[in-house]
């Protein structure tokens, strides 16, 4: 089972994983929590259909008039904060406010929406706003983004992630294959996300071809038993979810 070989993870299986090794420990829960902090804070994209922004509009939305959220969304004339009496007397906001520039999401940017990323990175959707939870928990990293994001915060590689092809690489170091299927991977998964899947293996054969051959110095199309050998052995069908027959 391990390491996992798959090119992507969701952001909720990355945490599962993660949480067997990661020291100090650190529960799946918290770790998801961190992880979706870095997808508010755009440390992290992943293959998200909607960026930040998008979101935060469709969740203003959707829920600036609930009152049933860990969240509250602060605009002026929207959104009045709701406290609680502790047993001292005193009293406290309960929710997290999301302060936002103004009504109108039309004049919204990624600049003027700063402090309400910065807010929603300390919260945690299975906690604040449940329904948008699947929609962050199902985003995909690639292991490249997912291992420079660790790099970037001081944490250490994973050890229960090491794609096949990296395997491969490995696995075949100092001896450079004539085409870079790694390359042809990526851009079929890229390909993919952009387009859907793959239909057929026709499709898949045509597409190996066109992107090996923009990656090779010379332009060279590689022959369909080539192609056949590369999508057995760095399981490029699997970048689109096409099995090759």
């Amino acid at each position: 089972m391990f390491p996992i070989g798959k090119p992507t993870l969701s952001l909720r299986e990355i945490a599962n994983y993660w949480a067997r090794e990661i020291q100090p420990s650190a529960s799946q829960f918290e770790l998801l929590r961190l992880l979706e902090g870095a997808w508010w804070l755009g440390e992290i994209r992943g293959d998200s259909v909607k960026s930040r922004l998008d979101l935060l509009k469709l969740m203003f939305q959707a829920m600036h008039d609930r009152d049933d959220l860990g969240i509250i969304f602060v605009v002026e004339g929207v959104g009045e904060p709701r406290t609680e009496q502790l047993p001292d007397g005193s009293v406290v906001d309960v929710r997290h406010r999301i302060c936002l520039p103004s009504r109108d999401i039309s004049t919204w940017d990624e600049s003027s929406c700063e402090d309400a990323f910065q807010s929603l990175a300390q919260t945690s959707s299975t906690e604040s706003y449940p329904e948008m939870t699947p929609g962050l928990a199902w985003i995909e990293l690639t292991f490249e983004e997912f291992t420079d994001w660790l790099a970037s915060q001081g944490y250490a590689k994973p050890k229960f992630w090491k794609p096949l092809f990296n395997q491969l690489k490995s696995a075949n170091r100092g001896r450079p294959a004539e085409y870079n299927w790694i390359g042809v991977q990526q851009r079929l998964t890229a390909y993919a996300r952009d387009n859907g899947p793959i239909q057929n293996s026709t499709e898949l054969i045509q597409k190996c071809a066109d992107f090996a051959a923009e990656l090779h110095p010379n332009y060279k199309t590689p022959d369909d038993s080539t192609i056949r050998a590369a999508i057995q052995r760095y399981r490029l069908d699997t970048a689109v979810g096409v099995r090759e027959k």
